[in-house]
């Protein structure tokens, strides 16, 4: 029998076998295509030039009905959108300044990254933290037309995904402090540490109880970012999560898992396995990217010590297969991973992260190749 795509999805996260693996491309922050790809697959699957960026700062898009119709998408997406848009205009210099005041500058050319350069709170006290405004989560621009999105995607044949954009805590604290100062603090400064992760916290809470009440009845999935860990391992011990970060994550995800039945998918790139059964004592149903190029991420491996506690939503290489492969190379990087986790369900197909300007249109197609899932 052949599925839509709404059942094909919750099915797989039902730890049963669908008819096909899912596919997703576009229906999350960390999934979708930066700008100058888009606008390769665009004009290789035949389709107008036309994209919207989903915010300023990432250069990805929201993917459109023609391209999911194209290339047998099954997940759509509802996007917090930019609280200030005047913030989303970069200087001449290519200079934004984010709602937070971090300072980011934008790589030259279509698409290009942006960097952090400079955070706001580097040198700051306990005192000047507590004088640093935030910005308002419930600023009404953030959710305008999050309800009406709702109640259409709710019937829709699509898995609905709810997004907020910057839903780090360990990462927006960094952020703000500078990666190596809050190295610093989490050791040695720990009632700073503890003052910036509150008022992180907070914030976000307040977003997420805020999306949840427009949209949490439509959702099938929603998304909650934090990188915990790099190519080779964790940004800090497991000792030191458990002592600091753990209990924030733990907060967050209890005030969602009150608010919702959407299952929870959490984002950690890098090398994460000593901290997996930590993410589902906290709540995580969903691990993604499932990045498979980084330390000890064998997909075999997590399906075999994990699949029958949590899904896995990812794992298409982006860092070598996708930007420097062949689209055989990318057919069999998806039957590869299809193999390691699709049995019995719990794994939806997607790129690690976001893919990337230099991935060519005919990689994304082979991605997409249906007769592979």
């Amino acid at each position: 029998m052949t599925l839509i795509g709404k059942e094909r999805v919750l099915t797989a996260l039902e730890h049963k076998q669908p008819d096909r693996a899912p596919f997703d491309l576009g229906g999350s922050f960390v999934t979708t295509l930066n700008v100058a790809a888009y606008a390769r697959l665009r004009r290789a699957l035949g389709l107008p030039d036309r994209w919207q960026l989903i915010r300023e700062q990432s250069q990805s898009v929201l993917v459109d009905e023609d391209v999911r119709q194209a290339l047998g998408v099954d997940v759509i997406g509802i996007f917090e959108r930019a609280p200030d848009p005047e913030k989303e205009i970069p200087s001449a210099a290519g200079v934004l300044v984010s709602e937070w005041g971090v300072t980011y500058r934008k790589a030259a050319g279509f698409g290009g990254h942006y960097t952090l350069v400079a955070s706001p709170l580097q040198n700051a006290t306990l005192a000047d933290l507590e004088n640093y405004p935030s910005p308002d989560p419930l600023a009404p621009q953030r959710f305008a037309g999050i309800a009406e999105q709702a109640a259409t995607l709710r019937e829709s044949p699509y898995a609905v995904v709810g997004n907020l954009g910057w839903t780090e805590i360990f990462g927006m604290a960094w952020y703000l402090r500078g990666f190596e100062t809050f190295m610093l603090d989490l050791a040695a400064n720990k009632e700073m540490a503890h003052a910036l992760l509150r008022r992180v916290t907070d914030f976000q809470k307040a977003r997420y109880a805020r999306l949840l009440e427009l949209a949490g009845h439509a959702l099938d999935v929603i998304l909650v970012c934090d990188d915990m860990g790099g190519q080779d391992g964790l940004f800090i011990s497991p000792r030191t999560y458990r002592e600091m970060i753990k209990p924030y994550h733990a907060e967050l995800l209890a005030l969602i898992q009150t608010r919702t039945r959407a299952r929870v998918m959490f984002h950690s790139c890098g090398s994460v396995v000593p901290l997996l059964d930590d993410f589902i004592e906290v709540g995580m149903d969903i691990l993604n990217p499932v990045q498979v190029a980084a330390r000890g991420m064998d997909t075999a491996e997590l399906k075999k010590r994990y699949g029958a506690r949590i899904s896995f939503w990812g794992a298409i290489d982006t860092q070598r297969v996708l930007p420097f492969g062949s689209p055989d190379d990318v057919r069999a990087e998806v039957r590869r991973r299809v193999a390691d986790l699709a049995t019995e369900g719990g794994y939806v197909i997607a790129p690690v992260h976001v893919i990337q300007a230099d991935v060519a249109a005919e990689n994304v197609r082979a991605l997409a190749d249906w007769r592979l899932r």
